[in-house]
């Protein structure tokens, strides 16, 4: 018997946002328990690698949802937009995370 092996979430075209008619996605590397709160973002390339992601770090654990509640908080705070514009996409439960960002003046694709 095969063991059932998952795919990493990787970014169209090696771009750490993706568009998509709700908005934008951003793809987050989540570090929790660290000393402090910060966002880290993909270092700027000539050519768009495979992976590139966000990392952010936060002080919370991974208990109950709070971790994403504070990288949800965070990832407002780096944009500067409201905390209801963004959603967690996929990765509840991962280390690896897709957010989408609801922006009123995206148009759709």
């Amino acid at each position: 018997m095969n063991p059932i092996r998952k795919k990493p979430l990787k970014s169209p075209a090696g771009s750490p946002t993706n568009r998509s008619s709700n908005g934008t996605r951003i793809f987050v590397k989540a570090k929790t328990g660290q000393k402090e709160n910060k966002v880290t973002p993909p270092p700027l390339r000539l050519l768009a690698e495979a992976e590139e992601w966000y990392t952010v770090s936060v002080k919370e654990k991974p208990v109950e949802g709070r971790a994403n509640g504070a990288i949800t908080k965070l990832l407002a705070e780096y944009f500067k937009i409201p905390r209801s514009q963004i959603r967690l996409v996929t990765g509840a439960t991962s280390k690896r995370k897709v957010f989408e960002i609801k922006n009123k003046n995206t148009p759709p694709l």
